[in-house]
């Protein structure tokens, strides 16, 4: 009776070992081979898809940046939030963009960039929300574009913030004027010779 006792108590835990096991092989091998599509796009595939309403901002940003970035950049009514970065286990990084809050502001590219720019933050450099306030010109106003509320004075202090964002001294370069005009104007395009780095 005692050999019977020890014989099933090591075949238990036996049991209870090649249970484990297989647990563990099931769960690593669910986690490979797997791709995530959303709204058509593959998150296992290093592939970029920018929604054309968000094309001449990606060009501001490139330009400052000094880089072609791969992203991919469209909208999508998932979230409450005006925009959401995800960045997936294979580096994929995407940006969606709320298109209610996008059509709020439909008058305002300042605000738009900010809110691109702002996820971009997030996606392609790694910044979390800084909340931290400046003086400036009699009000307190964002100290960065990872503010993580609305920023209404960003027409006002973007140079500062992209100055802060980017470490360089953006008023001196000759197409921060052409910028200005297409955030101030309804032009749907920046100008023809406006640097685009390469694909």
């Amino acid at each position: 009776m005692i050999e019977l006792q020890i014989w099933f108590r090591e075949g238990a835990e036996l049991f209870y070992l090649r249970i484990a096991l297989l647990t563990v092989l099931v769960i690593l091998m669910s986690g490979c081979g797997e791709d995530y599509y959303r709204d058509g796009l593959r998150g296992g595939v290093k592939s970029q898809y920018i929604d054309p309403a968000f094309d001449q901002y990606l060009k501001i940003w490139e330009r400052y940046l000094g880089r072609k970035v791969n992203i991919s950049i469209y909208f999508s009514a998932d979230s409450n939030n005006a925009g959401v970065c995800r960045v997936w286990d294979d580096g994929h990084r995407e940006i969606q963009i709320n298109p209610n809050e996008w059509g709020r502001y439909y008058n305002d590219r300042f605000y738009r960039e900010n809110i691109l720019f702002h996820e971009m933050g997030h996606c392609l450099l790694g910044l979390r929300h800084q909340d931290e306030m400046f003086q400036y010109a009699g009000s307190r106003v964002p100290a960065s574009i990872m503010y993580s509320k609305v920023n209404h004075f960003y027409g006002t202090t973007r140079k500062i913030l992209l100055e802060r964002l980017f470490g360089k001294n953006i008023i001196k370069d000759r197409f921060y004027q052409a910028e200005l005009r297409f955030l101030l104007t309804k032009s749907q395009f920046l100008p023809a010779n406006y640097p685009r780095l390469s694909e």
